[in-house]
Formats: C-alpha cells, structure tokens, sequence
C-alpha cells in the first residue's frame, strides 16, 4: 500500500521476509504508482493482490480496465529501475545469460529476470 500523504510504502511483512528481491520489486512498483498514479487516485493508493498479473506474452496491453493498466504500468516502471534495458543488456552477454547470475547482480527474482530478458527480446529460444 501506498500512502502518498505520508510518503509512506506499506509492504507485507511476510512476503517481505519470505522473499527479500520480491520486496525490493513491490517497493519500486509501489514508488511506480507515486509517481504516474497518484494525483488521478487521490488519498491512499492501495494494491489488491487480484490486480497484479504477469504481462500478456505478447507484451500488449489491448483494452484493458483502468486498474489492471496501472499495475502493469507499475510493474513496467520496477522493471526499468532495478533492471535498466542497457545494463541488463550489457551484464547478459557478460554472463551468458546465466539467469541466477543476472538476478543476483540485479537483486530480482530469476521469474523477474526471465520476464524482463523476455521483454527486452534477449530471453535464448533454448530458455523459453
């Protein structure tokens, strides 16, 4: 949850504890939301976990409601921050696009890492 007023990022204690790269991306998604959202909601901005899906395979957004295509603009926004296209680019080829090595020098989940190499066209045929 977020509470712009206080600039203030609630996260699940739990799932922080039981996945700290996943906290890591639920913080930059939520400062996602600050930053494109925030304004038009007014108040608390709050996610619900039934908001939150993995992007199309396609990449596209098509007709979706309003609030799906702000979590995945958010989940954009985390992607870009903590997985910069040119970094992510550079530190693949460096590594062989070894998924854990990535995730680990990036501090993301290997599912997260997949996805964005995914996005950005980089993810080998051989790993889909």
């Amino acid at each position: 949850m977020l509470d712009p007023k206080e600039m203030i990022i609630w996260v699940d204690r739990t799932e922080a504890r039981r996945s700290p790269r996943r906290k890591r991306f639920t913080i930059a998604h939520e400062v996602g939301h600050f930053r494109m959202h925030v304004v038009s909601a007014g108040g608390v901005f709050a996610d619900r976990p039934q908001d939150i899906a993995e992007l199309p395979s396609d990449g596209g957004h098509g007709n979706l409601p309003e609030l799906e295509q702000r979590e995945r603009e958010a989940d954009a926004f985390a992607r870009e921050l903590l997985m910069p296209e040119l970094l992510v680019t550079e530190q693949a080829h460096r590594v062989g696009f070894n998924l854990p090595a990535l995730a680990d020098r990036f501090e993301v989940s290997v599912p997260a890492m997949r996805l964005r190499l995914r996005l950005l066209g980089l993810l080998p045929k051989y790993m889909t």
